[in-house]
């Protein structure tokens, strides 16, 4: 079920050398009462959602899924890691002002299965988390698990817990819309320092750029057969309402807009940029771009 109550929580950041991501997470574990009144969390962004996979054995419920994965593991788990399945708009749709509200009430675009995990845990003990892994208190021994229950090594023995050694969604996964829009596919692609924000005047990583391009581009309309039953359980229609709800607050609707205008005007300089380099792929980026900044 839905809850009703939006708790928006403004995270101001007046040092640059902090990052505002990292701060909120640890605020939410180290200060904030009414995360530890929950039994599980989790981190997760307003563009991802938890998918469970519909069986005999649990139904399409995170709590009735937490209690099944209690019921496989050898020990009770303490962080149960979900791979990432990314999925966008196609280039053709989507405009740089496209809403969360409007989105499609289905995955148009797989993107594929991803090494990356993001968690659900037990916020008791916790005091900080990472992007995609949360950080156990001192002398406290924690067990991770993967989203079929077994022991998830990475997050101890790894020094990148984030990433696993392999993508399993046959179960339960994170699903990320990775963008709305072809510009901010592009504005996030093209920085060469993806933690900090992408400023119009930024550097752009050409190399990685085309190649993002690259894998976006061959993997429209790719579907990965383990992970297709997403597509039939991801009805994003059903949060449209608690979607509008954010987007009518006065803090998000000035923050949306800012990220707009900081993504077309992104957009527009790495256009410019494209449209200097003589490949082939550097001018249909620089085209299709330009066209969609238009819309």
């Amino acid at each position: 079920m839905l809850t009703e109550r939006v708790t928006v929580i403004r995270n101001t950041i007046n040092d640059h050398r902090t990052s505002p991501q990292i701060k909120a997470y640890n605020h939410a574990l180290s200060v904030a009462d009414f995360t530890l009144k929950h039994s599980w969390c989790a981190i997760i962004d307003i563009d991802e959602y938890v998918a469970i996979k519909p069986k005999a054995d649990h139904t399409a419920s995170i709590q009735s899924y937490i209690e099944w994965v209690e019921g496989k593991s050898f020990l009770p788990p303490d962080i149960i890691a979900l791979n990432w399945v990314f999925a966008g708009f196609d280039r053709r749709t989507g405009s740089i002002s496209t809403s969360l509200s409007s989105l499609p009430s289905r995955i148009q675009l797989s993107l594929g299965k991803n090494e990356h995990i993001k968690s659900i845990f037990r916020p008791r003990l916790f005091l900080a988390s990472r992007s995609h892994y949360p950080l156990e208190s001192p002398n406290c021994i924690v067990h991770a698990v993967s989203s079929e229950g077994g022991t998830y090594s990475n997050y101890h023995t790894s020094l990148e817990p984030g990433i696993g050694t392999s993508s399993i969604v046959k179960k339960a996964a994170i699903v990320h819309y990775h963008h709305r829009s072809f510009p901010e596919f592009i504005w996030k692609s093209s920085s060469c320092r993806p933690s900090l924000p992408r400023n119009t005047s930024e550097v752009i990583d050409l190399s990685r750029l085309t190649g993002y391009a690259g894998h976006y581009f061959t993997a429209t309309e790719k579907t990965h057969e383990s992970s297709s039953w997403i597509n039939s359980v991801m009805d994003t229609s059903l949060f449209k309402g608690l979607y509008e709800k954010l987007e009518s607050d006065p803090i998000i609707k000035s923050l949306t807009e800012e990220s707009i205008d900081m993504m077309r005007d992104r957009a527009s300089f790495v256009a410019s940029t494209l449209l200097a380099e003589n490949s082939k792929l550097s001018q249909e980026l620089a085209i299709l771009l330009k066209a969609s900044i238009e819309q």
